[in-house]
């Protein structure tokens, strides 16, 4: 996993230049950049990791994250994290809805486990999150970071993001059976209020018997904690 976050580090660095670049172009322009620049990242990530998929989604979802960044970046200010997010589902709509279109062509034995599971749920992962503007970002993750502000409570805003029931890696590892029953789980957690360590490590325990990895929530964890810390800098440096 280190190995595979110090390679990809000139990569993200790549895709706020792609922003940047094409700023005066429409956003949905900037896609085919991005797309050159993951296709490459993802190179990189499996020849430093002998072909184990640590950041696939990482590289997607930032990738659209930080060409949002780069085309609305002022030397005056940061952007504002949910105009990053929605300029983010600007830049990916377009492609995502014609990727998703081709899927019924598709012979079974050409479809990555996110295409099958589209054909199978009606569930888009994170390319539906992309093309919407980050939505789990947007009103769940934020709103709960900036509400505890002090706390961090990184754990917490995995477990809500969990329980929308949106991680297609969930199926992908288990089956839809065992995905729909973690999301019962965390929910449950969570309506019996903010959940004390014991009870997040006996759902961890339950999570590791049962091979579930809620990948695609990391990662959404992940640039909800950019975002904060985005927002919290901006504050810091331009008032």
């Amino acid at each position: 996993m280190i190995r595979s976050a110090e390679a990809l580090g000139p990569y993200f660095e790549a895709c706020i230049r792609a922003g940047m670049d094409s700023v005066k172009k429409a956003p949905e322009e900037t896609f085919p950049l991005l797309r050159k620049l993951g296709l490459e990242a993802e190179k990189t990530m499996f020849s430093v990791t002998d072909g184990v998929n640590t950041h696939k989604g990482a590289v997607y979802l930032f990738g659209i994250l930080l060409g949002a960044f780069g085309r609305l970046w002022q030397a005056d200010r940061f952007p504002e994290p949910e105009k990053m997010l929605l300029e983010g589902g600007k830049i990916a709509s377009a492609s995502v809805e014609e990727d998703l279109r081709t899927i019924g062509s598709l012979p079974d034995n050409a479809l990555t486990s996110g295409q099958r599971i589209y054909r199978d749920y009606g569930l888009r992962g994170a390319r539906g999150e992309a093309a919407d503007g980050f939505p789990s970002v947007r009103l769940t993750a934020l709103p709960y970071l900036r509400a505890h502000r002090e706390e961090g409570r990184y754990q917490s805003v995995l477990l809500h993001l969990i329980a929308l029931g949106k991680d297609t890696n969930l199926i992908a590892r288990c089956g839809f059976t065992d995905a729909k029953e973690a999301v019962e789980k965390v929910r449950a957690l969570l309506s019996a209020g903010e959940p004390g360590l014991s009870a997040v490590e006996e759902l961890d325990d339950w999570f590791i018997r049962k091979n579930l990895s809620p990948g695609g929530s990391a990662d959404l964890l992940a640039v909800s904690i950019f975002c904060m810390l985005l927002e919290r800098a901006s504050e810091k440096e331009f008032g």
